[in-house]
């Protein structure tokens, strides 16, 4: 048995029933505009137009060997890694446990374009604990590293 179109009960009900339909239907569309615009915001939506990402400069400070005798040589080398190779001509600055200091700025040719700046000193130590620190410098920012060794 069908309701009675005429029926005010029944006509009311119908039209309770499509505006609540179309109620969830703006509120849908509303909801994913609003996630469409959030991920154009974050950059999912457009991937040709974020920047390229900017490959990081490191410092590297190694002791080889890290754990020693004394009275055997110690080598230290440092070196700043530098992907894109935009470093020109770094100076290094050593930073010894006596709170002395030793610079060298590189003799280089400006435009050269490497991507590891090396450097190598070498030495005894007595017995305890040491602390050493490097910086390469450039362009008017710093990068640095630190390492200990072991003397026994």
């Amino acid at each position: 048995m069908s309701p009675d179109e005429d029926d005010p009960l029944f006509a009311e009900i119908h039209h309770e029933r499509r505006a609540t339909v179309l109620e969830l239907l703006v509120l849908v569309i509303v909801a994913a505009l609003g996630i469409a615009a959030l991920f154009i915001r974050c950059g999912h939506g457009a991937p040709d137009q974020r920047p390229a990402p900017v490959a990081r400069i490191h410092a590297h400070l190694d002791a080889i060997p890290p754990i020693t005798i004394a009275g055997r040589v110690v080598t230290l080398v440092a070196w700043l890694d530098d992907p894109e190779a935009q470093v020109r001509c770094p100076s290094v600055e050593w930073t010894w446990e006596d709170g002395t200091r030793s610079a060298h700025t590189a003799d280089c040719d400006p435009d050269e374009r490497v991507t590891r700046h090396q450097e190598i000193k070498r030495g005894t130590l007595g017995r305890g604990e040491h602390r050493f620190v490097v910086t390469f410098a450039a362009a008017g920012r710093q990068w640095r590293a630190e390492r200990g060794v072991q003397v026994v």
